[in-house]
């Protein structure tokens, strides 16, 4: 059985609508998975990095699940990485301890689907905004699982209605539901 590791990069999870709803999900349908919140371990804004890079190599696959900020990941799921897949650890001649795991990236977007075309707001696709994070994958030699992103995830409780929090809500569920899939 594959041990799973799911990394919630969001900084405030109670306060997130669609992020913490695809945890939740997919605590109840991986219930062997380890759910790692970086905002409940990141202390007066450090990591403890030789504890993550431990834990790290307790498991087979990984599961990064962020909210789309400014066109990548969090900034906490950005300072994470950077602090915890360095050179000698994850990349390197010396490196590639997390070598042949699975790897898995998941992102939610305020945006409607139709904003990230070329035509669109964004001017890009969300996988042309990925590249430089998939390429994590890569120099570190791990396997990319594919990538599971949601559009149109923003709710906001004084702007939105009960209508627009189950519209949500289900695509939640969806989403987590084709992590599952992939990663079983």
């Amino acid at each position: 059985m594959k041990k799973i590791l799911i990394v919630s990069g969001h900084p405030d999870l109670e306060n997130s609508t669609a992020n913490r709803i695809i945890i939740e999900n997919l605590s109840k349908k991986l219930p062997e998975a380890t759910i790692h919140r970086l905002d409940k371990i990141i202390e007066n804004g450090n990591f403890n990095i030789e504890k993550e890079q431990t834990l790290l190599l307790e498991y087979d696959t990984y599961i990064f699940v962020s909210p789309f900020y400014w066109y990548s990941w969090s900034a906490l799921m950005k300072k994470w990485v950077d602090e915890v897949f360095t050179h000698g650890f994850a990349h390197g001649s010396t490196g590639k301890k997390v070598q042949g795991k699975n790897i898995l990236l998941s992102f939610t977007t305020g945006a409607p689907f139709e904003e990230y075309k070329h035509e669109g707001s964004m001017r890009h696709t969300v996988e042309e905004f990925l590249y430089p994070v998939e390429g994590l994958a890569h120099l570190c030699g791990m396997n990319a699982l594919p990538t599971v992103y949601s559009n149109d995830m923003t709710f906001i409780p004084t702007v939105h209605d009960d209508n627009r929090l189950k519209e949500i809500q289900k695509k939640a569920e969806k989403h987590a539901n084709r992590i599952v899939e992939l990663v079983k």
